[in-house]
């Protein structure tokens, strides 16, 4: 080697080992390899499945997993049986209500026939009393057999269901009950129905019950 050479390479500077570290760190960056997985660390050294075991096997998941499952169950019950029973509900609250409509019905026509029926009658004392009472019933009934009064928080609960008993008939069992019986039972109609018939049979009236 010729002395210039030699000069030149006694020249040239040295890398020191910090140096040569960071230019290795910045390689690294570049081209080294993600993290390696933990799973597939667990299976080469044949400990992953025993582990992933042990984790679905904790007390703490089985019972997280139950609570979810139960959580679950109940609030798809919940929507299949809202959708199973909410007509009939509806339906059968329908039904009453139309029964009961019907009854009060009868009970506000057949007093104003009586009332307008007796005012061609005779002018008896004994007729005028019925014509005066009638005339009194009709303006009471008009007033007790309103929407608001029958389907009153006295009579019935926010949900719809009727808050009082109806009475068996003889040889009637509670499943021989329908809303006819129920509608009947509600204390406006019956209270009405007794005071019509009443009516009716004072002035020997026969009329085709409800």
């Amino acid at each position: 080697m010729s002395n210039g050479e030699n000069e030149l390479f006694m020249n040239a500077p040295v890398q020191s080992n910090e140096e040569y570290g960071h230019q290795n760190d910045l390689n690294h960056d570049i081209f080294g390899s993600a993290p390696s997985s933990p799973n597939l660390d667990a299976q080469q050294d044949g400990s992953g499945d025993t582990a992933g075991r042990r984790g679905l096997e904790h007390p703490s998941d089985v019972a997280r997993l139950r609570s979810l499952h139960v959580t679950n169950g109940y609030r798809e019950g919940i929507a299949i049986s809202k959708e199973q029973y909410i007509q009939a509900g509806f339906d059968e609250g329908y039904s009453l209500g139309g029964e009961i409509g019907l009854k009060a019905g009868w009970c506000l026509g057949a007093l104003e026939g009586m009332r307008k029926g007796l005012r061609q009658s005779g002018n008896s004392e004994v007729t005028l009393a019925v014509k005066d009472e009638a005339l009194k019933l009709w303006e009471e009934a008009e007033k007790e057999l309103k929407t608001e009064s029958l389907f009153s928080t006295e009579y019935f609960s926010p949900e719809g269901i009727s808050l009082f008993g109806v009475t068996l008939k003889e040889g009637q069992t509670e499943d021989d009950i329908d809303v006819s019986d129920v509608a009947a039972a509600h204390p406006l109609i019956a209270k009405w129905t007794r005071k019509v018939l009443d009516l009716a049979g004072r002035v020997e009236l026969e009329l085709p019950t409800r």
